[in-house]
């Protein structure tokens, strides 16, 4: 592992894997040991402008999680590391298309700033703070809520 650089041939070989079995470019780059994790977090880092952040131990405040919609977060891979008035700062592990930073711009209607952390910790925390099926038992509850209203006025 030459500090991230893999050789044209390997990097074929990379893109070949990647659309014949689908196989995420950065697993592979792993799994085959042409990088490591926190080398790779650093070319990634270093491409979106940013920074390698550590999510173990970090105090999640609960406001900052209704930020982000459960199924956003488990879509994009996503999780709200900081927010202000005029921006979020969203840990991922992978490196975000273009149009996908636009699409979540969009939606939060705020400016997206990306850091990224180790996979492990980003889907650690996704899996912790929203567990499977958080959106429906939401979802669930509201309805119910509606129904009762519905009722009391009846």
């Amino acid at each position: 592992m030459d500090a991230g650089h893999i050789t044209t041939l390997q990097a074929e070989e990379i893109m070949n894997e990647h659309v014949r079995l689908g196989t995420p470019t950065r697993d592979l780059l792993i799994e085959r040991e042409l990088m490591d994790e926190p080398g790779l977090l650093q070319v990634i880092a270093a491409q979106l402008g940013t920074q390698v952040v550590d999510l173990a131990d970090r105090e999640i405040d609960p406001l900052l999680l209704k930020a982000v919609p459960p199924s956003l977060a488990r879509m994009y891979q996503i999780f709200p590391f900081e927010e202000s008035a005029k921006m979020i700062v969203l840990a991922t592990y992978d490196l975000l298309l273009s149009e996908i930073v636009d699409e979540l711009t969009f939606v939060f209607g705020i400016q997206i700033v990306l850091v990224v952390a180790s996979k492990d910790q980003v889907q650690g925390v996704i899996s912790q703070h929203y567990p499977q099926g958080a959106d429906s038992v939401q979802k669930i509850l509201d309805e119910m809520a509606e129904r009762l209203d519905e009722f009391d006025d009846d």
